[in-house]
């Protein structure tokens, strides 16, 4: 198996993705393991015509009862829409359609929901963003990303403050160095007046990232406002 990956994976570098997939086809209705390593190989090829033409190929031989198969392919599609702006409207809208069955099956996981909602964040869909990060903790409370993400998309939108805050608290516990988690629960506690609380945050990603702008400029701005020039 190892030996046939790297082959492929050789015949991409060397721009013959058709004979790669050609390689791949038949270990697609095998295992779960091909279904999931084949879509991804898509961020090797070259240019957004040939990287199409990788998932299209891919597509054809994953089994449409597949789910994991199927959440790859929709995940290759989302990948190529934020790795070629010029087509990622397209590219993201073809993701959604991948994704939109697999949403309704009875076997439905929180990896497919999140993907949902990743996509439908995209494509600037937030209520339908929303529903599938509520869907995706439903099934898997334990998932500091779509707590994010929902915070984010609650706060903005100012929808469920103390939700939102919950969900960000939570996620920067279970995640205590990543900064953009930080940022969502320093937003909520600012819309909410907890100025403070923003203030000490937005430090604590200058804390992790001493060059991070977008901490800088709040901290700035709340420092001013609260007549903290000299902190």
């Amino acid at each position: 198996n190892m030996v046939i990956g790297t082959d492929a994976q050789a015949l991409i570098v060397d721009h013959r993705e058709a004979e790669a997939a050609a390689l791949l086809a038949p270990y697609l209705s095998r295992s779960d393991e091909w279904r999931t390593s084949t879509p991804r190989l898509a961020s090797l090829v070259h240019g957004p015509a040939a990287t199409e033409q990788w998932i299209d190929r891919v597509a054809a031989a994953v089994p449409a009862d597949s789910l994991t198969g199927q959440y790859e392919i929709a995940y290759a599609w989302y990948n190529a829409g934020h790795h070629y702006p010029d087509h990622e409207k397209a590219y993201l809208t073809r993701a959604r359609d991948v994704i939109a069955p697999l949403t309704k099956r009875p076997d439905v996981t929180a990896a497919v929901m999140l993907m949902a909602g990743s996509v439908a964040e995209s494509l600037d869909d937030p209520a339908g963003a929303i529903a599938a990060y509520r869907r995706s903790l439903q099934i898997d409370p334990k998932q500091p990303i779509a707590e994010n993400n929902l915070a984010y998309l609650l706060v903005t939108r100012s929808q469920d403050l103390d939700e939102a805050r919950q969900l960000a608290e939570r996620a920067v516990a279970a995640a205590p160095n990543d900064t953009s988690y930080y940022d969502t629960l320093a937003k909520v506690y600012e819309k909410v007046g907890k100025r403070d609380r923003a203030i000490a945050t937005y430090q604590k990603i200058l804390d992790l990232d001493p060059v991070n702008v977008q901490a800088m400029v709040p901290t700035i701005r709340l420092l001013r406002d609260e007549g903290r020039r000299d902190d």
